[in-house]
């Protein structure tokens, strides 16, 4: 070995055992003595005991069943004082459910399992809640300035649910509750679906009272669950997705499927107000200024195709279930007006996209599964057309009180017949005369009630206190039965 690498040998073991003596000075310093040794030494102390699993939910459960007790000695003393229309609603709701329900919960509590815990939270918030939006909508309902549109309101439900006679499973829809805060909160009351929630508006138009329809057909949805799995099996909706960029008919079925909701509505407002619904549609969904925006698809965040479909389409469509009903000519009248309004669109695009769709394909095949929904037979409503139908049937014997009624009211008189008839009459009487909406709002409201006093010529100021009639300017701010309250839970 030479004498070079003789160095580096030497540099290596040099350096080995400079770090074995570093690492034994470490060592030697934190070597524990004395009580830290035996410390060190000492076993480790066993785990403190588990506390046991049912020690903190018996107090937790405990807690419940009194909240229980608590709210249901709550629900019975405040019933009493209730609007009447409200506690019909809340006591259907408690005798169908609370006590049922409670017992349940009572012997679950009792297995102190966190299941049962959640279970009588959610137990107690959702009847805390109705508790809390009966009082909310009992005090809002006895506001004696909201009389008018309260009495259009009450006079439509019962109109509407009084063929269908006495239902064992679902309370009648005749509680109508009043927003004056514009409180989002009041829009997702457990009351549903037998309540329909009114929004205060500042809209003024008699025609804006088609705007019922939807919550008949929400009402309907609710009575019938599988309405709408029905609707797309039966009609073959949003098949063939696959196929949807080579065939119109594909594509159409998914637009249909993704716009079922509104297009219901749409044949449940023709049907309850006959051809009145189809002209306001028109009217208060036409855009001649921007003909683009009837014609545009609008997409979900997700890129899927949103709930609403075009006003071009839904015209479209309610005319032809319009004619189905008879009315072939008024139907065939307002389409070509809107067409010639709206420069005749050719075709359909998605917004904010350059896509487009040629609309007489879109339309025709969209127009024949309105000619297959209305002849057929649903099993959701026993095996009835929707045509067919209590309380949406038998327009015809409805259409001479409300041609009768256009002009009664234009004049600001009462006319007679029943409430669908004469809101359709206050519709078509606003269509004509958009001027005369407080005269033809007030007109409406002596009609349904037997109101016979005569509407002052001037809107006075509102005096401060209690009044016992309505002024031409409070009965044009019409408020309009827009949405549905949330399903229960």
């Amino acid at each position: 070995m030479d004498s070079e690498n003789l160095f580096y040998v030497a540099l290596f073991v040099f350096w080995l055992i400079s770090q074995f003596a570093a690492a034994a000075k470490k060592a030697k310093k934190q070597r524990p003595t004395g009580a830290r040794r035996r410390a060190a030494e000492a076993p480790p102390p066993p785990p403190p005991p588990s506390p046991p699993v049912a020690a903190p939910s018996e107090g937790r459960a405990s807690g419940m069943h009194q909240n229980i007790d608590r709210l249901e000695k709550e629900i019975t003393a405040t019933l009493p004082e209730l609007d009447e229309r409200v506690r019909a609603q809340v006591s259907f709701i408690v005798d169908r459910g609370f006590q049922e329900e409670a017992a349940r919960i009572r012997r679950a509590l009792d297995q102190n399992t966190p299941q049962a815990l959640r279970d009588a939270h959610t137990f107690l918030a959702y009847y805390g809640e109705l508790l809390h939006a009966a009082r909310t909508h009992s005090t809002l309902r006895k506001r004696t300035e909201l009389g008018g549109p309260r009495a259009i309101a009450d006079a439509l439900v019962a109109d509407f649910h009084r063929p269908r006679g006495s239902d064992p499973v679902l309370a009648p829809p005749v509680a109508v509750v009043w927003d004056l805060s514009a409180d989002d909160k009041l829009s997702a009351s457990p009351l549903a679906p037998s309540t329909l929630f009114v929004p205060r508006s500042v809209l003024q138009d008699p025609a804006h009272w088609s705007l019922f329809a939807d919550p008949v057909a929400r009402y309907l949805a609710s009575e019938a669950p599988e309405l709408y799995q029905e609707l797309h099996e039966r009609l073959e909706l949003g098949v063939d997705e696959a196929q949807i960029g080579v065939d119109t008919d594909a594509l159409t079925r998914v637009l249909f499927a993704s716009w079922i909701h509104r297009i219901f509505a749409d044949v449940v407002g023709a049907l309850f107000f006959g051809p009145a619904y189809l002209r306001a549609l028109a009217r208060l969904y036409a855009q001649p200024q921007t003909p683009a925006r009837v014609t545009s698809i609008y997409l979900n965040t997700d890129g899927s195709v949103g709930p609403e479909p075009p006003a071009h389409v839904r015209v479209h469509l309610t005319a032809e279930w319009v004619s189905h009903m008879g009315y072939g000519a008024e139907a065939s009248e307002t389409r070509a007006e809107w067409d010639e309004r709206h420069d005749a669109p050719q075709s359909l695009g998605f917004w904010g996209a350059t896509t487009r769709l040629p609309a007489a394909p879109v339309l025709t095949s969209a127009t024949a599964l309105i000619d297959e929904l209305y002849g057929l037979p649903l099993q959701a409503f026993g095996s009835t057309r929707l045509a067919d139908v209590p309380g949406l049937s038998g327009w015809s014997a409805q259409e001479q009180d409300a041609a009768v009624a256009v002009s009664t009211f234009q004049a600001g008189e009462t006319a007679r017949g029943a409430p669908r008839a004469l809101v359709a009459g206050a519709i078509d009487a606003a269509l004509e005369s958009p001027d005369a909406a407080a005269t033809i709002h007030f007109a409406l409201y002596r009609s349904l009630t037997g109101e016979i006093r005569r509407e002052p010529k001037a809107a006075p100021s509102a005096p401060s206190g209690r009044r016992g009639r309505l002024t031409g300017q409070e009965v044009a701010e019409a408020l309009i039965l827009e949405e549905i309250l949330l399903d229960r839970r």
